[in-house]
């Protein structure tokens, strides 16, 4: 069997995961649709269609890195306000006060 015909490649196919310490890892089985059952990706059957390829809009892709812009801006404002507020007990601190 040729290397584009494993279940990895097919859609029927959805791998699974394991949740390691900073990341997921996919594993060598995962859930057949059309089988209804678990498979190693490195299998395959008569079942087998082509996944067709994740295409992302542009606007989608927009809207994306705008919720992530916005999500550093208010990182850099809460780090901001800790750096200042850091800034003001070390000067009371070196005031006595």
């Amino acid at each position: 069997m040729s290397a584009q015909h494993f279940c990895r490649r097919c859609k029927y196919y959805d791998p699974y995961y394991t949740c390691e310490l900073r990341h997921f890892k996919k594993t060598q089985f995962g859930w057949c649709s059309q089988k209804r059952k678990i498979v190693p990706s490195r299998e395959g059957c008569g079942a087998y269609a082509t996944r067709a390829p994740q295409c992302y809009g542009e606007e989608l892709t927009r809207v994306a890195l705008n919720g992530i812009l916005n999500e550093l801006a208010e990182i850099k404002s809460i780090m901001e306000e800790r750096s200042h507020e850091t800034e003001e007990t070390d000067v009371q601190h070196l005031r006595g006060i």
